[in-house]
This record gives C-alpha cells, structure tokens and sequence, in this order.
C-alpha cells in the first residue's frame, strides 16, 4: 500500500518528526519493505540477475548491527493478495511498470529504472532462518497485522510505507531512510558503553494537532483523497474542483508543483467537523453510481485503518510460540485450504504468492531483465507450473466432483514481447509414470521416498553416481538439466560451465569468510574445499572473485541480453523447482540460493570463456590443475552431459545452442582426449578423469 505523495509531503515537514536514540527496544520490521531497503541502498547489482551472495552478506550485516544495539526486530511479510481483488488494478499496474523497466534495462537505457532479481525474496527468507531472526507472513495484507502488534508490543514500526504515517502507532513510526545504519556510542554514568542508531520517529499526534477540530479522524480522510491502494482517486476530480480556489495559511512546507496536497490540507484545515468533510465530498457526486463509488471507497480506507491491538494474530506467534490456527483461509470454490498448509504459509515455509493461485486462480510472473526479443523466461519452467497448480488445486477439484482427467485453469500473467498480457494455463492432475498427484490435504500423509519421488518425475531427475554427491548439490545438478532441455532458445555450453564454476567458487568464498561449514549438507564441492589448504583457497579465490567486480556498460560494451537470458531462464527453473519442493514438504532440502548464484559473476565469467581459445583449459587453470578443484568441476560437467546423452558431449550438443566463437568451432573437430593429473595419481578421494583438447583427427 502507500498514501501517494504523503512520503513528500514528511520529508518537507522534518517539525513532525522527533529525533531518537533506538536502542533497547523490540521493533516491528515491515518484511517486504526490508528486503527492498536492504537491496537498494546497498546499490547490489540488479541488471545480471542477481548477485544473491552479496545480498546475503547485507542481510546479515543489518541484523548484527541491531544486534549491537540490543534491538530485537520482529518481521513480518505481506502473504497472498486479498480474495476481495480490491487491489488487481493496483498489482497489475506495478508489473506493468517493472516489465517497461526490465525491457528498457535489457537494452541498455538504465535512467532511474530498478527491477529487483525474482529470487531476492526467497534469499531474504532463507537468511532470515539461517540467522534465526523471527518472523512471520500474514494470510493476506500485512500492514494493519504489523500496526496491531506493534501497539501490541508498545514499540515502534519499521518501514518505509507510507501507510505507517497514518496508523494509530503508539509507539511510533520510524522510516527507513530516517535511520543513521551506523552504530554509534555514548558513555553512561556508571562508565558503560551504549550502542544506539540514530533516528527520527513520527507520532500521528505531531500531525493530528494541526488539526483540532478533526482529531484523528483527519488521517482517514486524507488517506482517502491523497489516493491508496483501495481507492482510485479519480472517482474525487468533482471534489478537488471544488477546493482549488482554497488559499490561506497552512503550517506546513508543501511543494509549489503539489497542488493538488495543499489544496486538501486548506480544505481540511477549516472542517469545523469530520461529518462536514463526508458531506462536502459526497455532495460532489455526480450520479447516484458515482456517489455509491465515493462512500464506498471512504469506508474503505477507514476499515483498513482502523484495528484493536488485541486482535493481534501475530503476538502468540512471536511471544507464546504458538502454531494455532486463528483462523481458516478458504479456496475460491469454499473449499477450506489444508490446516497444515495454512501453518506453512504464516511460517515462510511456503512461497506467499501461492496462496494466489487457491483464493484467485491467477499468478503474476514477475518480470525480469531479460532479452526482449526472446521468449519469455518463464516459458522454460511452464511445466514445473502446471504441476504445482494441479497439487494446488486438487482439493477444488475434489470439491467440485471432477475427475484427475478434468482440468482447472489458472490466469497467468506474463511477458509476450513487451507487453505484458494474461493467458489460461491448465493444471495438470496426472504425472507419467506415477499416475494421479496427491491431493493437497493428503501430502503430509505421504513418505519422504513418495514425495521425493514425485520431484524427480516432474523435474525428470536421474540418480547421479557420485560419491558425497548429497541430495542439495543432486537437486541442483537436477535442476541443470531441466534448465538445458527446456530453454528457448537453447543455452550454450558457456551458460553451464559458468553455472558449474559459480557454485564452487560461492562455496569456496563461503568457507574462507566463515572459516567453516555452509550448515548446509555437506556435497562434494564442500567436502574438497575443506580439505584444501588455505594458500590454496585464497590462491583460487584471488583468481575467481576478479569476475565478480561490478560491470560499468557502455556504448563500445554493452549489455549483452542474449547472455542474460539464459540465466533468467534458469532462475525460473530454480525458482519452480524450489517452490514445488516446499509444497511437498521439502523431500530434498532447498537449494541455497546465495551459495548458487550470482549474476555479475556468472556474466563475466560466461564473457571469458567466450574469449578463450580453450574454456576447459581455462577452467581447469583458474581452478589450479593440480587441485581437487578442477576435477569437481569436470566431474559435475561430465554428470550433466551424461544425463543429457550417454554417448558424451557430441551428442548432447543438440541441447545446446551453437556457440559462435571460433574456438567452440573447432572444437567440433577434435576428438576429447582423457588424461590424468597430478592430483590423480597421488591418490585424491575425489579424482575423476578430464577432458583435453586433442589436434588428433
């Protein structure tokens, strides 16, 4: 939500905020607000995809930086959209928005746009668990659960939504952007250290005193003629007629380009009484329609901005360690959403967009930097949708008397060249070779070998016969291959060896900044970093991480969109599979996406493989012949090669798009060569042959 212009209109009345020292304190932290804030000010790349480990290390950076300050942050995320719809018109403006700028960045024209990467909220969510911060997602809207908590708990909010400025907020809001993130320090009289930020918080009171006559009732109105979510404003242009000839005096500082503000702060100013300003405005309306249109849009906002603190569905989740349902949430159809479902909702088990697809039967795939004149990168995971929703759906289905041949539709929306437009996907009921998917209601019933069997039938998963592969590093490798055979159009083979060098090299940063274990299960890749020595790893990281530096495009280097594709085709693959892995209870554990990917890097790196005469000679050098390294890396390539054709990389090339360096080129006319290193011959636990180019025929 957000009260449009009233962010403006407090920044140029710094009088209605109260600088503070925060320290000590319980606060409620606006979830989705945070991940945004956390992202951008940190100015994190967003054109490559991603760089997820960087945003990871922030993530965590902010948290400890509270820690130090003794503020104990409670989060709370926003869940699906309101089964009322009343915010459609609001949600599909935003995607259209970040389509124009996705495709505006794909070509080069940055300006002001920002498209933060698909997997940033999934990477906050994780990193959220693997430090144990709290929190929480609502069923649906989370602003008046995260106002009624915060009375609940008497401390303040954190946001940067508007919305907060108008809540009854005992203890306050603080905006993001009022914060000093720097620790700072005072000595007490007992001679101790204090650890406090720096902050400015707003009190509706310091606003409302301007208005005597109203009270409180003022931030009612003005949420309402300023425009929200809930309310097109539109329906009031008889009524800011009415007002524009107000002139006067007014307390506040008010842009001379915000007319339309100053014009209702006049207004509201001489309101002897709330019941007056209801009466102006409705007195304006120009039919009977039009005026049913106005009351209903005022009782709107009131009714979503009003609450009692001790409805708090939050407080026992927070404070008594309670996973009680409050209440149920129904299915479009009335069939009641499974209680085990709904619990993994409110946890942040489950991904909140997938309450959609039950209470609306509509999914929103959000746009991405990508190549505009390509096929949507979403068209790649299209299957692992159609899956999910007929496990989604199932308990409708049931409902309704239909069969596991007989479908049910969901309204996808997505981009089709730069436009973004809906399309009726089908739910699938049957999966080949295992029959009817389970109902929804039925999943916690299933064993962990019947879940994760249905897992490798939809993403098409083969056993991989390597030692310390571990299910995480095996569900990745699975996840490859889906990639490979569904991309349109094809990736190259550059794509996956950069795939392959990005999930050793975040592995092996992992382990040389935390000194230790991902906590993740340990695979093979862990396992060979561990037992390296540590000039060796900083040798090998030295080598690597000059691919991550940040890229600055120009008109002699432009972006590459082409190249970028293939990887946001991919993190829709990783995304798919990841939330079908969640819906079935987590058969394998979930892929870590901050250990995985990173955009910046994977683009260099594809670049200069581009470049090389041999990319697996280069690959194998970066990562020290002589190391296990390399041979982890040709392990992993030969694995997903072999999973594509038995026969080897000739024939497996058909899955791939024909490379156009002149490298690659003769390439084809080589035969591989297999040869032994030095590593090998000494015995290494994990040696695996290689491949080398031959000059023979």
């Amino acid at each position: 939500m957000g009260i449009k212009g009233l962010t403006t209109f407090m920044k140029s009345n710094p009088q209605l905020m109260k600088e503070i020292r925060l320290h000590d304190t319980e606060v409620v932290i606006d979830g989705n607000s945070l991940y945004h804030f956390i992202f951008y000010s940190n100015q994190l790349d967003f054109l490559h995809g991603g760089d997820y480990d960087q945003y990871a290390y922030k993530i965590i950076k902010f948290f400890n930086l509270l820690h130090c300050c003794n503020i104990q942050p409670y989060i709370v995320f926003d869940g699906g959209n309101d089964p009322n719809d009343m915010k459609f018109q609001t949600s599909h403006k935003r995607m259209k928005q970040r389509l124009e700028m996705a495709m505006q960045l794909a070509k080069g024209h940055k300006g002001d746009c920002k498209v933060m990467p698909i997997l940033a909220f999934d990477t906050f969510r994780a990193v959220l668990k693997e430090i144990m911060i709290p929190f929480a997602v609502c069923d649906f809207e989370a602003d008046i659960e995260i106002a009624k908590l915060a009375n609940k708990l008497n401390c303040p909010v954190l946001s940067d939504d508007s919305d907060f400025y108008i809540f009854p907020l005992t203890a306050g809001f603080i905006p993001f952007e009022s914060v000093s993130f720097t620790e700072q320090e005072t000595r007490m009289e007992n001679d101790s250290l204090e650890n406090f930020l720096s902050a400015r918080r707003y009190h509706v009171n310091n606003f409302v005193h301007f208005f005597p006559s109203l009270g409180r009732k003022v931030l009612h109105l003005i949420a309402a003629l300023l425009g929200n979510d809930y309310v097109d404003t539109q329906i009031f242009k008889p009524f800011y007629s009415s007002i524009w000839r107000y002139e006067g005096y007014t307390p506040f500082s008010i842009p001379i380009t915000d007319k339309r503000t100053l014009k209702v702060i006049l207004w509201l100013r001489g309101l002897k009484t709330y019941e007056d300003g209801i009466s102006a405005i409705t007195s304006r309306a120009l039919t009977s329609q039009h005026l049913e249109t106005i009351l209903s849009a005022l009782k709107r906002t009131k009714t979503a901005f009003t609450f009692n603190a001790s409805d708090s569905t939050l407080f026992p989740h927070f404070k008594q360690n309670s996973s009680a349902i409050a209440k149920q949430i129904g299915g479009q159809n009335g069939s009641m959403i499974p209680e085990w479902y709904v619990c993994y909702h409110r946890q942040g088990i489950l991904p909140p967009s997938s309450l959609d697809i039950i209470t609306l039967r509509r999914k929103f795939l959000i746009p991405q930097v990508e190549d505009p004149n390509s096929t949507s990168s979403y068209r790649c995971s299209a299957k692992l949708r159609e899956y999910m929703y007929g496990i989604l759906l199932s308990e409708d289905i049931e409902d309704k008397g239909l069969t596991a041949d007989m479908i049910s539709d969901v309204e996808e929306y997505d981009r089709k060249g730069h436009t973004l437009l809906s399309e009726t996907v089908y739910a699938l009921r049957t999966l080949t070779g295992y029959g009817e998917l389970p109902y929804l209601s039925v999943i916690p019933n299933l064993s962990s070998s019947e879940k994760e069997n249905i897992l490798r039938r939809i993403i098409d998963m083969p056993s991989f016969s390597i030692d310390y592969m571990a299910k995480d590093l095996e569900l990745v490798l699975g996840i490859v291959l889906f990639w490979i055979k569904r991309a349109k159009p094809h990736v190259t083979i550059f794509h996956l060896h950069s795939i392959l060098v990005c999930l050793i090299m975040l592995k092996l940063k992992w382990v040389l900044f935390h000194h230790g274990t991902t906590g993740c299960e340990k695979n093979l890749i862990e396992v060979t970093v561990l037992d390296m020595t540590g000039e060796s790893l900083k040798e090998v990281f030295f080598k690597l991480n000059q691919y991550s530096a940040k890229i600055h495009h120009t008109t002699e280097h432009p972006v590459d969109s082409s190249v970028i594709h293939g990887f946001a085709q991919f993190q829709t693959c990783l995304m798919g599979t990841m939330h079908l892995n969640s819906l079935l209870m987590c058969p394998f554990p979930n892929p870590c996406i901050h250990h995985l990917f990173s955009g910046t890097f994977l683009y260099n790196v594809y670049l200069e493989l581009k470049k090389q005469e041999s990319a697996d000679l280069f690959i194998h050098k970066v990562l020290l012949m002589e190391s296990s390294l390399a041979q982890i890396h040709q392990c992993l390539f030969d694995a997903v090669i072999n999973a594509l054709d038995s026969k080897g990389i000739a024939a497996a090339s058909r899955y791939f798009e024909e490379c156009t360096d002149h490298t690659e080129k003769k390439k084809k006319h080589k035969r591989p060569q297999r040869v032994q290193t030095s590593s090998q011959s000494t015995g290494n636990r994990f040696s695996v042959l290689y491949m080398r180019e031959s000059d023979e025929d």
